[in-house]
């Protein structure tokens, strides 16, 4: 399979690859984007605690 960086290259990725080439393969762009996202969804999923939390005790759980 190959797949194209943030460059506009083509990257071959094969199903063997480990995580290491496969990061190797990323350009610093994508890497900071994969940073970004996953601290949004972090923040996300904190967020989504807070409230559940709020809810349970509004309810009386």
């Amino acid at each position: 399979m190959s797949a194209a960086n943030g460059e506009g290259n083509e990257v071959e990725i094969h199903i063997g690859h480990d995580f290491d080439e496969i990061v190797s393969a990323m350009t610093k762009s994508e890497m900071a984007e994969q940073e970004v996202l996953t601290a949004a969804l972090s923040l996300t999923n904190y967020s989504l605690i807070q409230d559940i939390f709020l809810f349970l005790a509004h309810e009386g759980f």
